[in-house]
């Protein structure tokens, strides 16, 4: 039993990296394409990642975590965007302090937090 629920955890966690690789995707294709039809820059970022954050989310229901769409998990998932991008913030802070000239590490570590809490959060909570 154990292992089987490992498993579905493991096979959820993949499906959830490969779903956050094509949202970058996308979010990065609708921005550099608005961009190239002279949509201003600000608009073409918002629109991007309206985008990318509906994507996320309908994919991660229906692919990641095999649940049913609703209003409440949709609030639930915009909710928890907002606190992953709080960790993501004072993990990169938190790291800079210690190496300062690290930047780019910095970045990667954000992420590393972003993706993972996102995981756990969305896995046990907001798709529930």
């Amino acid at each position: 039993m154990e292992l089987l629920v490992l498993t579905s955890i493991k096979s959820q966690a993949v499906r959830y990296v490969f779903v956050g690789l094509a949202n970058t995707a996308l979010t990065a294709a609708v921005i550099f394409s608005l961009m190239q039809f002279g949509v201003g820059i600000y608009l073409s970022n918002v629109s991007g990642y309206v985008a990318g954050i509906l994507f996320s989310f309908i994919m991660n229901v229906r692919f990641t975590f095999s649940t049913s769409l609703s209003l409440i998990k949709f609030i639930k998932f915009l909710s928890v965007c907002a606190i992953c991008y709080i960790f993501n913030l004072v993990a990169m802070k938190f790291f800079l302090t210690l190496m300062p000239q690290h930047v780019y590490t910095a970045q990667f570590i954000g992420m590393f937090f972003y993706t993972a809490i996102g995981f756990i959060l969305n896995k046990f909570w907001s798709m529930k």
